[in-house]
């Protein structure tokens, strides 16, 4: 698959948060995020779901073992169409609003989102892609119920929120080429 972009993943980010007890609100992230967008305009996006980051090591494990099942599923991928013209017409700085079907493929379910994307051209060769308002995926969408339930259990809670924001800021880069027309 020829790249048009690829993802600069030390600058990019994706949290989630999660809510337990009705009011407290904790944002998680993972630091593993790879992808890029191909020439034919297709984006992806893949996430290691082992490095799913809560800044608390059990409670990693447990999101890896009991709501991720990363020995089975061990990423998630998201795949989002590109308009690549429209992407090249933006000057540097300016920015403009997307509307997408996403495909979020999560623990062994494809499932689609529809979402509104800002891409902004920062430089010549980068781009910036961030959520509009905050994703919300569904627990039961992605058969993650019961590994929600097994967390509240372990974690003895009693509740804990089964639509979960995500929010990402990610950065692509152009392939830099010596012969510039």
């Amino acid at each position: 698959m020829k790249l048009a972009y690829s993802l600069d993943a030390t600058a990019s980010f994706l949290n989630f948060v999660s809510s337990k007890k009705t009011h407290v609100l904790e944002t998680h992230r993972f630091d593993v995020l790879s992808g890029g967008i191909s020439t034919a305009g297709e984006a992806q996006l893949v996430i290691d779901l082992n490095s799913v980051n809560t800044g608390i090591d059990v409670r990693n494990g447990r999101m890896r073992d009991y709501l991720f099942e990363t020995a089975t599923y061990s990423v998630a991928t998201v795949t989002v169409p590109v308009d690549l013209a429209a992407v090249a017409g933006l000057a540097v700085g300016e920015d403009m609003l997307v509307d997408v079907s996403a495909t979020l493929d999560l623990h062994g379910v494809p499932g689609v989102i529809d979402t509104q994307l800002n891409v902004q051209r920062l430089s010549a060769t980068r781009i910036m892609v961030q959520n509009q308002s905050p994703l919300l995926i569904k627990a039961a969408d992605y058969s993650l119920e019961a590994g929600i339930e097994t967390l509240r259990n372990l974690a003895s809670l009693n509740v804990i929120s089964t639509t979960v924001p995500v929010d990402f800021v990610l950065f692509y880069e152009a392939p830099h080429h010596h012969h510039h027309h």
